[in-house]
């Protein structure tokens, strides 16, 4: 749990040696950067989607304008 809670942690901590010598606590901690890494990939996904959604609304409306505005 010290890991979910602190955004630093001492490497003089007590508890930072018994997670690293308990391999039940070294799983947990590995699952956590896992976690990490997936949320954060899936953040950049999402982000690459909407910008690109923006993108092509943006070219849609401006064709669709500019075609428009040749057809009069």
């Amino acid at each position: 749990m010290l890991a979910r809670r602190s955004s630093r942690i001492a490497l003089t901590d007590s508890r930072v040696d018994h997670a690293a010598s308990c391999p039940v606590c070294m799983e947990r901690l590995i699952s956590l950067r896992w976690d990490y890494r997936r949320r954060r990939r899936i953040w950049i996904i999402a982000c690459i989607a909407f910008i690109c959604l923006v993108l092509a609304t943006m070219i849609a409306i401006v064709t669709h304008h500019d075609f428009r505005w040749h057809r009069e």
